[in-house]
């Protein structure tokens, strides 16, 4: 028990980690956008340059998914898109997180917080 790390709740960050591993409800609006994000991801969220369709920006990135990204930006900002990024990566598999971090780049503060990032599948805290 000597190698837990406490966790502190001050930091939204680990508190939205926990509360996405615990699976604590969120707020209806969010529960639905992330639904959504998760029906999303049975398509490519990101596809490399010479596959773009209708539905993907240029740089590839599923519009529908980036639409929700700022949805969520609108509602509670970078906390609120968090807060649906890690119940993605705890409830699902982790490669939809990676592509969602990458899928979101540059929306609010989204590209800060995910800049140090390496890009691949560890746990956000990982990062």
């Amino acid at each position: 028990m000597d190698d837990l790390l406490p966790i502190d709740w001050d930091d939204p960050e680990m508190y939205q980690q926990a509360a996405a591993h615990a699976n604590v409800p969120m707020d209806d609006s969010m529960e639905r956008l992330y639904e959504l994000i998760v029906e999303l991801t049975g398509q490519d969220l990101i596809v490399p340059t010479e596959y773009r369709a209708q539905l993907h920006d240029d740089q590839g990135r599923l519009i529908e998914a980036r639409n929700v990204g700022y949805a969520l930006h609108q509602i509670g900002g970078l906390e609120a898109m968090r807060a649906v990024a890690y119940r993605l990566f705890y409830r699902g598999p982790g490669t939809h997180y990676g592509d969602l971090q990458r899928c979101w780049n540059g929306i609010g503060d989204w590209n800060n917080h995910t800049e140090e990032a390496n890009n691949d599948d560890t746990r956000p805290d990982e990062h």
